[in-house]
């Protein structure tokens, strides 16, 4: 049978209606996964900083938001915390160039830890920036690593990193 003329333009303008709506979906998801990229740091530190204070969260909780936030760290994971503090000389900076002189520490610490461990960083309540280092999974099981090795690693790698603060940072 013919198509009539209306019938034809309601299933055209009931297609045109179902796209844009699937569009609208993808660019609303496409938004949300950027707005949560670009909070991501924010987000990370704002978690270590609630379990550094002893906050309740729900193991099942906790580890969506560990997945969620990208985070490669497991709640049962063995782990070392580093902490550090600014403190000769930095009494007269103000809060601008102490957080750019933190993003710079932190960026050092990833260049120097990044091979073989994972950082996860925030600066806690009283100044400190924090840091939990996990192994690197292929690092881990390369047969090289156990808690001996793993903490000489790491005694190495926190002072290469206090003297490349010290170095670039004067």
């Amino acid at each position: 049978r013919p198509v009539k003329e209306d019938e034809l333009l309601r299933t055209v303008q009931s297609s045109i209606e179902q796209i844009e709506a699937e569009w609208n979906e993808i660019v609303s998801q496409q938004r949300t996964l950027y707005t949560l990229s670009e909070h991501l740091p924010q987000l990370r530190g704002a978690l270590l900083n609630d379990l550094l204070q002893g906050k309740s969260i729900l193991p099942h909780t906790l580890d969506k938001k560990l997945a969620t936030y990208k985070l490669q760290v497991q709640r049962d994971q063995p782990f070392a915390m580093m902490f550090m503090r600014m403190e000769q000389g930095f009494s007269s900076y103000d809060d601008y160039s102490r957080s750019l002189l933190e993003f710079a520490i932190t960026n050092i610490a990833e260049e120097i830890f990044g091979e073989q461990f994972y950082l996860w960083q925030c600066k806690d309540i009283y100044d400190y920036l924090v840091f939990v280092i996990t192994p690197k999974a292929d690092f881990a099981a390369s047969g090289v690593y156990d808690e001996q090795t793993g903490r000489k690693m790491l005694e190495k790698l926190s002072l290469q990193l206090q003297d490349s603060v010290v170095q670039y940072l004067k």
